[in-house]
């Protein structure tokens, strides 16, 4: 339960800075559920935020703990209350370095120096207790603990998926006393934090200049040469999941692999998911979340087509509930409020497909890798040429700041003026490798016509979109569409509700087919970015004509 037993980035990470800046003002007013999903980081902003809370001595005393699991609340309480101890030892002794010492049992911990008069006859009262009791007592410690010295506690829990809902350290937090943050599973903490309306932080990811300084230092550590190119290259085609590069560097260092190209660091991925430690972890928590195990080849196909499609939203009623909540539960399926949406990170969905192509009798597995590694390098210089283009990012920042910058009155689309509605709202999802913005506004067919509702949809695509995506788009367009305010006709005589059809615009990389299958209409990359920077200048135009006040 020591907050620095593997130490993580401990890079300053952004995050990290500004809930400090937020916890040392507000103190016990700060209450903060950290929502992330696994490998990406949680624990590593815990800790940071201990540390930068151990160098504000003037703000609450920090305590960090990672909760086990798999022991009885009595051997629990013991090692909660014995992390206490030394964390606020260290922490009024003004001493860093004993946080990097192993917690000692409970009665030692009572006989080191430094320790606080009040902590010691709450420790005491503790053990004179029976064993059924010290969960109870040892959670509500640090609450008193606070009292006493009338100086805030800022607990930062992790893991606490392990504790069950009826846990009573997780029943302490409603104290006045203390400030917190909590982090563990996903899905476990979305539901605690909806039952007792506890405020949710997204976690950030490692941005790329913080997963660099991550990974050039764990290469220093293991003694291998760090390539600055390949490892950004991975950071943009696979993520910045500290996990992901803490066990890459690993692998390489114990099977004494080279990893100074992307094509060499594609090969121990491969090598991982297909019989490492990523893998293993990976197919563990497919077994945990598919106990019958005759159900996991068709469920994996099932998610991998889905995926393949770049379609979200999966049909219940094809497996039982509880495959549902288990796939859930281990954060292979997310859960929202309009229901179930399947998003898989990169590295699960290459492990899926890894596993299903050596899943039937007589696959080769070592063409299987080697057709993965194939894959995943001609994904790397797919993202290389765009990224030269500089095109996805701009047309991206143009479409969010559509509500403000505006566009154009008239599109002209194959020889036809199209009238372009006044945007009020952008909403942005992922779907596979294209982005949707979902913008709302008004429209008037025609000019002498009031405006109406409307919604139009923009698919932006990292990659030509397939058929299949296409006509999902356009369904799930439809819709939307219904939710929209329709407005009633001017005419007295009319009791008709009149809207504006809703509609769909692909905008795709240059190689992809720009023939319209259906009533979309389709734009390339340049000719859409070219589109909105002509509104731009001609929505600065007129403001550059406007008499001033």
């Amino acid at each position: 339960m020591t907050p620095y037993p593997n130490l993580g980035s401990l890079q300053p990470r952004r995050q990290a800075d500004l809930l400090v800046e937020r916890i040392v003002p507000e103190g016990p007013a700060f209450r903060g559920v950290l929502l992330g999903k696994r490998g990406e980081g949680k624990t590593d902003l815990l800790r940071q935020v201990h540390a930068r809370l151990f160098e504000t001595p003037e703000g609450p005393i920090a305590f960090f703990c990672a909760f086990p699991g798999g022991q009885d609340e009595a051997t629990l309480a013991r090692q909660f209350l014995a992390s206490f101890c030394q964390q606020v030892r260290a922490f009024l002794m003004r001493r860093e370095e004993l946080l990097w010492e192993p917690v000692a049992r409970l009665e030692q911990e009572l006989e080191r120096p430094g320790l606080p008069l009040s902590l010691t006859e709450l420790t005491h009262s503790f053990l004179a207790l029976p064993a059924g009791d010290h969960a109870a007592f040892a959670a509500a410690i640090p609450a008193q603990f606070a009292s006493r010295e009338k100086r805030p506690v800022c607990l930062l829990l992790d893991d606490a998926e392990k504790l069950g809902r009826s846990s009573p350290f997780l029943s302490a937090l409603n104290s006045p006393e203390l400030c917190w943050l909590l982090t563990g599973q996903q899905p476990f903490l979305q539901r605690l934090a909806g039952e007792q309306t506890w405020s949710l932080l997204p976690l950030e990811p490692f941005s790329p200049q913080e997963a660099r300084w991550l990974t050039e230092k764990k290469c220093r550590e293991a003694s291998l040469p760090f390539s600055e190119q390949a490892w950004e290259e991975w950071f943009e085609i696979v993520g910045t999941s500290p996990w992901l590069i803490a066990g890459l560097v690993h692998s390489a260092a114990t099977r004494q692999q080279s990893i100074e190209s992307l094509e060499e660091l594609g090969r121990i991925y491969i090598q991982e998911l297909a019989g490492g430690t990523l893998g293993n972890a990976l197919a563990i928590r497919w077994q945990q979340a598919i106990p019958d195990r005759r159900y996991r080849l068709r469920i994996a196909e099932f998610l991998g087509n889905l995926v393949n499609k770049g379609l979200t939203r999966p049909d219940l009623s094809l497996f039982s509930p509880e495959i549902w909540d288990g796939l859930v539960r281990e954060e292979w399926v997310e859960e929202k409020a309009t229901g179930l949406q399947v998003r898989l990170r990169i590295v699960e969905q290459d492990w899926l497909w890894l596993s299903l192509a050596t899943a039937t009798p007589g696959a080769s597995a070592e063409r299987a890798q080697s057709r993965a590694l194939q894959t995943l390098v001609f994904r790397a210089a797919q993202k290389r040429q765009r990224r030269q283009a500089h095109l996805l990012p701009a047309i991206r920042e143009k479409l969010l700041h559509l509500p403000q910058a505006c566009w154009p009155e008239l599109l002209e689309w194959e020889g036809v003026a199209v009238r372009m509605p006044r945007i009020c709202s952008v909403a942005v999802e992922q779907a596979g490798s294209a982005q949707l913005f979902w913008c709302y506004g008004f429209l008037a067919l025609r000019p002498e016509e009031a405006e109406t509702p409307c919604v139009l949809l923009i698919a932006l695509c990292e990659e030509a979109p397939l058929r299949e995506q296409v006509q999902a788009w356009q369904r799930q367009l439809e819709q939307e569409a219904h939710f929209l305010p329709a407005a009633v006709s001017a005419h007295p005589a009319s009791k008709e509700r009149q809207g504006t059809p809703p509609e769909l615009w692909v905008v795709a990389p240059p190689e992809a087919p720009f023939v319209s299958e259906g009533s979309e209409r389709r734009f390339s990359w340049e000719t859409f970015l070219s589109f909105l920077e002509s509104g731009r200048a001609s929505n600065e135009s007129s403001h550059s004509r406007s008499p001033s006040g």
